[in-house]
């Protein structure tokens, strides 16, 4: 009998989507692949460990990690698994899990701060780590690879063609996959971004936002930021107005930047023709379209957000 795998998997997490049911798979994957549970206990803990009591949702009073298990030197370890909650229980599992040389790893699907004591994981990182292994030869672990892509919305870019109209969707969820999944930003969805004009998305992270699509008219890529405190911190803003006419490898600034009532400032993409070729392939595309963005950022004094 055949089984195909990769729907069974899909279908998986159209139903079982919650933090939980990522764990039980996890669990159930490495209680039966030895290699899949050394790997994932590698990339947790950022060294080679093993366990013979390997335990779902360890119950120490009001305390319960999703993981828990004593490595083969006796040292208590445990892991926490997070998609999007962020209610941590850091503290709570020190004060509980105590040992003099207790191991804490914690893995979500969004950013956080490093803190002392625990190895701080992302998802997006262990599928990217996955996926490059040999692991993923095998079709169960193949197969979990899809269910957590679905479950942390791991996209991967795809090849684009901006001279076709089928390519606009494709152009918003590869700047999703560079800014989200590798920038940390967030979509911001309470301003309008797209009209008959242009075609786009805001994204914000702390207190910066700003908008990058297509301009319609010149079918050519822009980024724009608002002549706002609201919007840009107020040491960008300074560096924003010293940039007009500013031209580059990467991108320019038009003569006249600004836009109506609303003091946009925009930066245009040079190398939009690589968007616009059949013949260029995924990682040639994408690492036009990160240069535009992480240059972008720079000649504003933003570094610190594409961390």
């Amino acid at each position: 009998m055949n089984t195909d795998l990769k729907t069974f998997f899909e279908s998986l997490a159209e139903r079982k989507r919650k933090e939980n049911d990522l764990s039980d798979i996890t669990y159930a994957l490495c209680n039966s692949n030895e290699d899949f549970k050394k790997f994932f206990l590698k990339f947790c803990f950022d060294e080679d460990l093993d366990t013979r009591d390997f335990v779902r949702e360890y119950a120490n009073d009001d305390s319960r990690p999703d993981f828990f298990f004593h490595d083969l030197e006796n040292n208590e370890c445990l892991i926490e698994v997070k998609i999007y909650d962020h209610n941590q229980h850091f503290d709570q599992y020190e004060k509980k899990f105590n040992k003099l040389n207790t191991k804490y790893a914690f893995i979500a699907n969004y950013p956080i701060e490093p803190r002392e004591k625990w190895k701080i994981k992302s998802w997006q990182c262990f599928l990217k780590f996955l996926t490059e292994s040999k692991l993923k030869n095998d079709l169960i672990i193949s197969g979990y690879i899809d269910y957590l892509k679905l479950l942390t919305n791991t996209k991967e870019f795809k090849k684009m063609n901006l001279n076709e109209c089928k390519s606009l969707p494709i152009f918003l969820e590869n700047c999703k996959t560079i800014l989200i999944q590798e920038f940390n930003f967030s979509e911001y969805n309470a301003s309008k971004s797209c009209n008959e004009d242009y075609y786009g998305q805001f994204f914000s992270k702390e207190k910066l936002y700003f908008w990058i699509g297509i301009y319609l008219s010149e079918n050519n890529i822009y980024i724009g930021f608002n002549d706002d405190k609201n919007w840009v911190p107020y040491a960008l803003q300074k560096n924003l107005k010293n940039l007009v006419n500013k031209k580059t490898d990467i991108y320019w600034v038009p003569e006249e930047n600004q836009d109506g009532n609303y003091g946009k400032f925009w930066f245009g993409m040079k190398k939009i023709d690589v968007l616009c070729d059949n013949n260029k392939s995924i990682d040639e595309q994408k690492q036009v379209l990160k240069e535009f963005i992480v240059e972008v950022f720079k000649s504003i004094g933003a570094e610190k957000y594409l961390k």
